[in-house]
């Protein structure tokens, strides 16, 4: 496919083919159609699209990571690929931790609830921490703080909208949450950068991915079954792309 079409980058059963041009990005999805019907599997035809990267134009998320070329704001003329959580693992990890802070725990003692908590979170960042993530980590350490403090309000028996006075920042931080805190790798950041058309992703088994303005991302099963980045110039140089994609 890489020498008819782009280059594919694949983790399990998610894949992305990364191709020059619209018309490259319809072939990429022919030729996978082919390759899987003599498999006796189909693409997702819910899940499987073409995206346009070019300029930022559209994002693409991948293995729980939302994609987006980023327009340096010292140098005009230059994009970034830039990654933090998609609106999926967003919404995944705010959804443990108030179902962990559910008012059915309220008999526990909070520390019970911050050891229960701290590996969730723990581990939520470690997977996210390698990209343009403090932001959306910031969203998180404020989600946790506002559902510990209504746990609390509900163990004592308080009532109202006043948690964020009565359970401060430094009570807060005195309960030993675990905090999120997002950085850029920079060894993966700059590595093999060669021209402004081609730059690897190094994270998360993410590897080649190689120039191009069109591509595909999808997903196959068997017959039987605009947030900002911190600091664009720490992402990806990149080239315009597209992408045929599956949204997560």
């Amino acid at each position: 496919m890489k020498r008819q079409t782009g280059n594919v980058i694949r983790y399990a059963g998610d894949w992305v083919v990364v191709c020059p041009t619209k018309e490259r990005a319809e072939m990429a999805r022919t030729v996978a159609e082919a390759a899987l019907a003599r498999l006796g599997l189909r693409l997702h035809p819910d899940k499987t699209r073409i995206v346009n990267l070019t300029k930022g134009a559209q994002g693409l998320d991948f293995l729980g990571f939302h994609l987006l070329m980023y327009r340096s704001p010292k140098r005009p003329d230059r994009y970034y690929l830039l990654r933090w959580p998609s609106k999926r693992a967003m919404a995944s990890i705010k959804a443990k931790v108030r179902q962990m802070t559910d008012r059915r725990y309220v008999g526990l003692s909070l520390e019970t609830a911050v050891a229960r908590l701290n590996p969730v979170l723990r581990g939520w960042a470690g997977y996210f921490r390698h990209g343009n993530s403090s932001r959306k980590f910031q969203a998180i350490n404020s989600y946790v703080h506002q559902r510990m403090a209504i746990l609390a309000s509900n163990k004592h028996g308080l009532h109202g909208r006043y948690w964020a006075t009565r359970f401060t920042y430094g009570w807060f931080m005195s309960l030993g949450i675990y905090r999120l805190a997002g950085v850029v790798h920079y060894k993966s950041a700059y590595a093999l950068r060669r021209t402004v058309s081609e730059s690897r992703v190094l994270e998360n088994g993410m590897r080649g991915l190689k120039g191009g303005r069109w591509g595909q991302r999808g997903d196959h099963v068997g017959d039987a079954k605009k947030d900002q980045s911190d600091d664009p110039s720490l992402g990806h140089r990149q080239s315009p792309m597209y992408s045929i994609a599956q949204p997560a």
